[in-house]
């Protein structure tokens, strides 16, 4: 989808993440969720003790779309728009969130996710998780793919993953800049501005 006219829609979930692009936190994100308004969910809070996972909780399912851990591995999903069919009745992708959410870090939660595609199927998602060390990407199809990122700054919507440093100047890229050292506060407030529906 042109950036133009993901900038121009409401309806979509985005997820921003900018990995290892400040000195004292390897992991900002930002994130709305804007795509099913009437899907009850409760506020972050404890969702598992050990190790303990703060994140929202989808009411119906039982599961999340975003969330941290005590040992500082984050995650989160988005609905992806696809052509293949969806199916109500497979697993909540939510849950699989929270799975990954329950790792000791990014490596063990992509050795879950490998295992899990033996067991579940879903339907479309992308999926992002990051630790201190290590960031993956997760698409589904067919087939789960998973990359690998490198430091940088990603948007990921329900249409696809954009690596920021590879957008041509536009509203929103002018929001979305490389921190300087010591702005976390107005870095902030800057995703804060992009994420606002």
């Amino acid at each position: 989808m042109p950036l133009g006219q993901m900038e121009a829609r409401r309806d979509l979930c985005t997820l921003i993440l900018y990995y290892r692009m400040l000195e004292d936190y390897p992991i900002v994100v930002a994130a709305n969720r804007d795509e099913q308004y009437q899907r009850k969910a409760l506020r972050p809070h404890i969702m598992h003790h050990t190790p303990r996972v703060y994140a929202g909780k989808d009411a119906h399912a039982g599961g999340t779309w975003l969330g941290v851990n005590e040992l500082g591995l984050m995650v989160g999903i988005v609905n992806r728009h696809s052509t293949q069919p969806q199916d109500s009745s497979r697993r909540s992708r939510g849950l699989l969130c929270l799975d990954l959410l329950c790792q000791r870090g990014a490596h063990a939660a992509r050795d879950l996710l490998v295992a899990d595609e033996r067991e579940h199927t879903y339907n479309s998602f992308y999926l992002l998780w990051a630790d201190g060390e290590h960031a993956y990407l997760a698409h589904n199809e067919r087939e789960i793919t998973v990359r690998q990122l490198t430091q940088g700054m990603y948007m990921l919507t329900n249409s696809s993953l954009i690596d920021l440093a590879d957008v041509k100047p536009t509203g929103l890229r002018e929001l979305l800049h490389a921190p300087a050292p010591g702005q976390l506060a107005a870095l902030l407030a800057d995703l804060q501005e992009v994420c606002k529906t």
